[in-house]
């Protein structure tokens, strides 16, 4: 288990700021600190659970009040975490250590009057295609392409947009998250590598 006072810290990256429980006004607005944070957060335990989904209904109502119809949860980033336990087999070793109940967070907003949105990174993530190969733009065959001289300098893999496996990969992600309660979905990293490093040919080869 984890101290209820230092998980929105480990989250959020805030040092060491205590959950207000006992403010419903500080909560929401520590929520909305949390739910900010791109990197997504995590729900550890049973006793963590229930302060989170409070936090998350508070956060709702407070974006109602403020007039908002929609919001954004990202579910899975540009650096390859999927942060809910996903069924798809190619997400297997991108899930967080640590996954939301992302079905629970879609019904909170819901119940709240707010439309549930996921984010998803589609193409500019390298963690899949080592799951599978078929995904990533490659060069000299089977090699993958990184965007740097090697991942030593932080070149990291790219998914092929012109590549079948990896079109149905961020597709299946889509229906799964919609079959979950979130009835938009907005995806980041729809394009392609940078054209001055990596050829139109290394692209197409693997359609």
């Amino acid at each position: 288990g984890i101290d209820i006072t230092t998980h929105i810290a480990r989250c959020a990256g805030l040092a060491d700021t205590p959950f207000a429980l006992d403010d419903p006004a500080a909560l929401a607005a520590q929520a909305e600190t949390l739910a900010s944070k791109t990197e997504g957060f995590a729900v550890l335990d049973a006793a963590v659970e229930e302060p989170m989904k409070a936090a998350i209904r508070a956060a709702a109502r407070q974006l109602k009040q403020q007039g908002a119809d929609y919001a954004l949860v990202t579910l899975k980033d540009a650096a390859g975490t999927v942060y809910y336990a996903s069924g798809v087999a190619n997400a297997a070793q991108s899930i967080s250590e640590s996954p939301v109940d992302a079905a629970s967070i879609a019904a909170i907003l819901r119940e709240e009057g707010i439309i549930p949105t996921a984010q998803l990174a589609a193409f500019t993530e390298p963690v899949s295609v080592y799951t599978d190969r078929s995904m990533g733009v490659h060069y000299d065959g089977n090699s993958l392409w990184l965007d740097n001289v090697s991942a030593a300098k932080g070149g990291k893999a790219w998914m092929n947009p012109f590549a079948a496996s990896a079109v149905q990969f961020v597709g299946d992600l889509i229906e799964e998250v919609r079959s979950m309660g979130y009835e938009q979905v907005v995806l980041t990293g729809v394009q392609f590598p940078n054209i001055i490093t990596v050829s139109y040919t290394h692209l197409r080869a693997h359609e």
